[in-house]
């Protein structure tokens, strides 16, 4: 069965608008969008309309990168699931880039096509190397589209409809060495380069929206995955976000200096075509038909107090208008606070992010209010000590308090609270198990030789008075020589016996 094609009508404004409420809304069907679009534009051949060839690189330039492209946001499928309950293609659409005008020879000829030959044409292209190869975002999704544009006299066949009777556009994909890969097909119907303009930002915004429609059977009763964003209706009002918008002369608008057609936006219930001036603020509910902000936005729809977009995607403040970002940071002197609940990202002057922005008395960053603090206890002071006593050092971070803050065997210096190694042990002179140089045995007691008391030889006492020897200790004295036998010097003994004979003597005198 032949797929589905997002068409245009033949000329714009000649159909009425699909839409016929302001609560009809695209839903979300589980396909993949384009996350930045690459747009190549392909010449069929060198007779292609040399207005619309010299001019629509410039127009592809400038709409890419515009806020065409930024409101589209709100159809991003990140955190969604498709109608079958089944999780979608986790996208966020943004600005896209223009990636040059191709001329290709291509191998028919023919003055009448039909779809299925453009298809086996562009991978055929691609093969050749003939056409740059598809560009993908991160996850693998294709970015880029090739949006062909053909010369006069060329018809092309959808089934029994002719371009520039039933259709003046149309995209469609096909799976290239795996990759759903989208293009744009441009009959020339006569249009002048406005008219044209307009129906080529038709289908480019819904191909960014819903990417894989040409591999979506046309046979299938109801429209249905790989499909994105397509609203679908029992009647025959049903259509992609550009489809709903052909209504006139009032469905174009200029933007960056070119004409496109105004595309259905669900947030405001209204064909625009550029962003709307409200943007999310992060209130619960959201303001109806709020946006998120671009870098773009910053200074222009973001201003005053949030004069810049958070366009950091992991920032739960993602999309809306703030103080200042990493990217945008606050002017000399101020510190951007990044925001870790309900507050914005904000400026504040002398505020700290980190315990190095801090020191002396107020070492500390307190995470909540970004000002510099004293120390608590401990815990704010790892590796180290919290100063807790009174003193000019309250409230500071010191190595050590006490012994315990310090590696073994170290010691806490409480005077300069640092870790020191500790004292040497006092020295007494004596070696231990000497004794003052003597020799001396494991016990440490002196060994010094004593005489024998047989062999020392004898010590004589002379008496003054009578020439007696004094007594041996026994109390009796002799009138005749005798010896005593010696004592070591330092002996008590013979000190008790030279005493002894002096008290003799002392008798005898007074006798």
């Amino acid at each position: 069965m032949a797929p589905r094609r997002g068409r245009a009508s033949v000329t714009p404004g000649t159909s009425a608008p699909i839409v016929s409420a302001p609560n009809q809304l695209l839903t979300y069907w589980g396909g993949r969008v384009i996350s930045n679009v690459h747009v190549i534009a392909v010449n069929w051949g060198p007779s292609v309309n040399t207005t619309l060839k010299n001019g629509i690189g410039g127009f592809y330039t400038a709409i890419t990168n515009s806020v065409y492209m930024d409101w589209l946001a709100e159809y991003d499928t990140f955190g969604l699931n498709g109608q079958d309950g089944a999780k979608g293609s986790g996208q966020r659409i943004g600005r896209g880039t223009f990636g040059g005008s191709v001329t290709i020879t291509p191998s028919l000829t023919p003055t009448s096509i039909i779809d299925d030959q453009i298809g086996v044409e562009l991978a055929a292209q691609l093969n050749a190397g003939k056409l740059p190869a598809p560009v993908t975002d991160a996850a693998g999704n294709v970015n880029s589209i090739y949006m062909f544009d053909f010369p006069p006299g060329v018809t092309i066949s959808l089934g029994s409809d002719q371009s520039c009777v039933k259709f003046g556009a149309y995209h469609s994909t096909i799976v290239y060495k795996g990759l759903s890969v989208p293009y744009g097909v441009h009959p020339d119907c006569g249009f002048g380069f406005n008219t044209s303009t307009s129906i080529h930002s038709h289908e480019l915004v819904e191909a960014i929206t819903d990417t894989e429609v040409g591999l979506v059977p046309s046979s299938v009763a109801t429209i249905a995955r790989p499909s994105a964003w397509y609203w679908y209706s029992t009647d025959k009002n049903q259509g992609e976000i550009g489809d709903i918008c052909e209504s006139g002369s009032s469905s174009d608008t200029v933007v960056a200096g070119y004409t496109v057609q105004k595309q259905w936006s669900n947030s405001r219930g209204a064909c625009i075509g550029t962003s709307p001036t409200i943007i999310c603020d992060g209130s619960s509910p959201a303001i109806a038909g709020c946006r998120a902000c671009t870098a773009a936005d910053n200074v222009v729809a973001c201003n005053g107090a949030r004069p810049v977009c958070e366009t950091d995607s992991t920032n739960h403040k993602f999309g809306q208008c703030v103080a200042c970002t990493a990217t945008a940071p606050c002017a000399a002197g101020a510190t951007c606070i990044k925001s870790n609940d309900d507050t914005d990202d904000s400026c504040a002057s002398n505020a700290c992010t980190g315990n190095a922005q801090c020191s002396g008395g107020t070492p500390i960053c307190d995470t909540g209010t970004h000002v510099c603090r004293a120390c608590s206890d401990d815990t704010d002071c790892t590796p180290g000590a919290c100063f807790t006593a009174a003193g000019p050092k309250k409230g500071t971070c010191v190595e050590c308090t006490k012994n315990a803050d310090c590696a073994p065997p170290k010691r806490c210096d409480t005077t300069t609270n640092l870790c020191v190694a500790p004292p040497p042990e006092a020295d007494s002179g004596v070696t231990p198990g000497d004794d003052a140089g003597s020799p001396s045995d494991d016990s440490g007691v002196s060994t010094t030789p004593v005489p024998d008391a047989g062999h020392a030889p004898p010590v004589v006492a002379t008496d003054a008075g009578n020439g007696a020897t004094p007594d041996n200790g026994g109390g009796s004295s002799s009138s005749g020589c005798s010896t005593s036998p010696a004592r070591a010097p330092g002996d008590f003994g013979g000190l008790a016996l030279v005493g002894l004979a002096l008290v003799a003597l002392r008798r005898r005198a007074k006798m």
